[in-house]
């Protein structure tokens, strides 16, 4: 068997000419990326979207909930539907409800029957529940909660499948740049729900506010056909792909594995330092975004006295930054480890603790600010969210380097663990805040900056890269001959004579 590894995994001239030759920024991974760029901007916007939109669907001189009133630049308070505050509570935490459900089933499920498959009909199924938004809530309330716990759980198996799929397409060296464009979607698409919820809801196309679902639901629809039809669970089923790209994507994951059971180790998973290490940096960052972005408008109007056009603008620029310094961070983690500047796992701790110091610094600097000096404390939030972006080089990319294979499971965890704040952080901050004066808001920031740094420390101590023993075992890999691509099964002990040149990058 050695004899026939040799010329993939030995030869490293071939493997350099194919590395020179493979192409790039129009390849088809990137070609994947662009297309789940998309696809996590229609997730997120099914999400989203009733945040916003409820604020013109509802009856506004019934309700007293000044918070959801500062989350929409719309200005319609004319919303026929008579649900109270608590109703309207419950309805915007259902999705959540739904969504934490199958974190952490929907990898399993990816490698059980494909993440392509997964992705794309979890997708629709929950842009048809979101289609179906507006005639539940012209009937009951308890149909429009249901619809959402149900859109949840379709989406709940997403973003786990799209790791399981990443695994099997992500050379090493270009996994945080792919995951980086994939994850900004989610960002960009908040954005663009909130800007366009606030026009829909004031004009009377398809009568204002449903239009907000016909157009989120339709989209996700329409992409899921669309991705179904274009994309494959691994580069060796592609008929799009050049040899070129095949082979040089093939070899960067040949010390890696393909799956090829769906037996998954969760006990290892599960006390595995690394997998913690992920987990509770993702529960920080949702941390950081819930109770920031989540509660930013109820800060910017009782502390800062911004009105609510303003807010809705101001609103929007921490989530741009910490788009952009996400994508930004990527490119530079990925070009520090081509470079061999910086091995994998130091590439993730600097990321990581640099963007955890620094959101706590400029988090709990805001306190400080007041309201004569409210656009400083704008900038502020801003940057500790932009710093906060440098997590999608930290944990959000790691979690394909110590068991790729097991990638969508762990993701799944992960997602777990960091869908609590989103239950738990407003309630948190409602507690802490309950005059909205600055000094209790301080105490907000305190907390936030205090995990933030707790989780830089526990990640740089936890945080592994090389493939773990228990993600290696039963596995096979895949080895080209002049006609064919075979795959050959290896036992445990050949999974350390792989590729020189992949140790060395880690």
């Amino acid at each position: 068997m050695s004899s026939e590894k040799t010329p993939l995994l030995e030869d490293k001239e071939r493997n350099k000419d194919a590395i020179t030759k493979v192409p790039y920024y129009w390849s088809e991974r990137w070609k994947l990326a662009y297309i789940l760029f998309i696809g996590t901007m229609a997730h997120f916007s099914l999400r989203t979207n009733l945040s916003v939109s409820i604020v013109c669907m509802v009856n506004q001189t019934n309700s007293s909930n000044t918070y959801l009133h500062n989350q929409s630049a719309s200005r319609s308070d004319e919303g026929t539907l008579k649900w109270d505050t608590v109703t309207q509570t419950g309805l915007l935490s259902a999705y959540f409800y739904g969504y934490l459900v199958l974190q952490i089933p929907g990898g399993w499920v990816a490698s059980k029957f494909g993440p392509t498959n997964v992705v794309g009909i979890g997708m629709a199924l929950a842009g048809i529940a979101t289609l179906l938004t507006p005639l539940a809530a012209g009937q009951n309330f308890i149909y429009v909660y249901i619809i959402r716990v149900i859109a949840g759980l379709c989406g709940g198996v997403i973003y786990p499948s799209i790791y399981t799929l990443w695994g099997r397409w992500a050379p090493p060296l270009e996994a945080s740049i792919l995951i980086g464009i994939t994850g900004i979607g989610c960002g960009i698409g908040t954005i663009v729900t909130f800007a366009m919820t606030g026009v829909l809801c004031d004009s009377s196309f398809l009568n204002g506010w449903p239009s907000v679902f016909y157009i989120t639901g339709g989209f996700a629809v329409l992409w899921s056909i669309l991705w179904i039809l274009a994309v494959t669970d691994g580069p060796e089923l592609s008929k799009r792909i050049s040899a070129v790209e095949r082979d040089y994507i093939l070899k960067s994951l040949s010390n890696r594995t393909t799956q090829v059971n769906t037996t998954i180790p969760w006990v290892s998973i599960l006390t595995c330092s690394a997998t913690w290490a992920c987990a509770l940096c993702n529960f920080c960052s949702d941390w950081l975004d819930y109770s920031l972005l989540t509660c930013l408008p109820t800060f910017m109007h009782d502390v800062l006295k911004y009105d609510i056009k303003e807010n809705g603008i101001l609103s929007c620029l921490p989530v741009l930054l910490e788009t952009t310094s996400a994508l930004i961070a990527c490119c530079i983690a990925d070009m520090l480890r081509q470079k061999k500047i910086l091995s994998t796992i130091y590439t993730r701790r600097l990321f990581q603790a640099t963007g955890y110091i620094g959101a706590a610094g400029f988090l709990m600097g805001t306190g400080y600010i007041s309201k004569e000096q409210r656009t400083l404390a704008v900038v502020f939030l801003s940057i500790s969210t932009a710093f906060n972006g440098f997590s999608m080089a930290g944990y959000s990319s790691n979690l394909l380097d110590f068991a790729p294979r097991y990638a969508g499971v762990i993701c799944g965890i992960c997602n777990f663990i960091g869908t609590v704040p989103g239950m738990v952080a407003p309630i948190v901050v409602g507690v802490l805040t309950p005059h909205k004066s600055q000094e209790e808001w301080r105490n907000v920031f305190y907390l936030g900056g205090g995990i933030a740094l707790l989780s830089a420390v526990l990640y740089v101590i936890l945080a592994r890269s090389d493939i773990q023993p228990w993600a290696a075992k039963n596995i096979e890999i895949i080895i080209e001959n002049p006609q064919s691509v075979t795959k050959v099964p290896i036992d445990d002990n050949s999974v350390n004579v792989s590729t020189n040149d992949y140790e060395q990058q880690r």
